[in-house]
């Protein structure tokens, strides 16, 4: 069986065959979107996890204390670089408990988008985070 060969996102490439800018900052790694876009300084083993979570198909596991920004700096950047970055995508997000996702990574989300864009082009809601006029957006469960 021939092996499939992996393509480009749904919508990485505008009608003219050219890379969007959406794109092309997805290439930046998730180090840069948290600096430049959410003015972050994160710590060594912060940079390490999100630089390894910008390879395609990566699995990560990370074991951290409790408190130690696996929400608020790993998790939420990873989440809104991807439905910005990837167009017409879906992220899943899940806990142990629904109300881990629901105190903890919602309203980090709800800050993040805020921040970057005054809330305009989100729909921020209590079941996710979407861009407007996209199917794309982010489910908690």
């Amino acid at each position: 069986m021939a092996k499939k060969k992996a393509g480009r996102p749904k919508g990485s490439r505008n009608r003219k065959g050219k890379e969007s800018e959406l794109a092309r900052s997805k290439r930046s790694d998730l180090h840069w979107f948290a600096k430049t876009y959410l003015d972050m300084d994160l710590y060594p083993w912060q940079l390490e996890v999100l630089k390894e979570l910008n390879y395609k198909e990566s699995r990560v596991a990370l074991k951290a204390a409790n408190g130690s920004g696996k929400t608020s700096m790993i998790a939420a950047v990873a989440v809104l670089w991807h439905v910005i970055s990837f167009p017409d995508s879906l992220v899943v997000c899940t806990a142990g408990v629904y109300r881990q996702v629901e105190a903890a990574l919602w309203p980090t989300l709800k800050r993040y988008v805020q921040q970057l864009t005054q809330g305009e082009g989100f729909e921020v809601t209590q079941e996710g985070v979407k861009l407007q006029g996209e199917s794309c957006g982010v489910e908690g469960g």
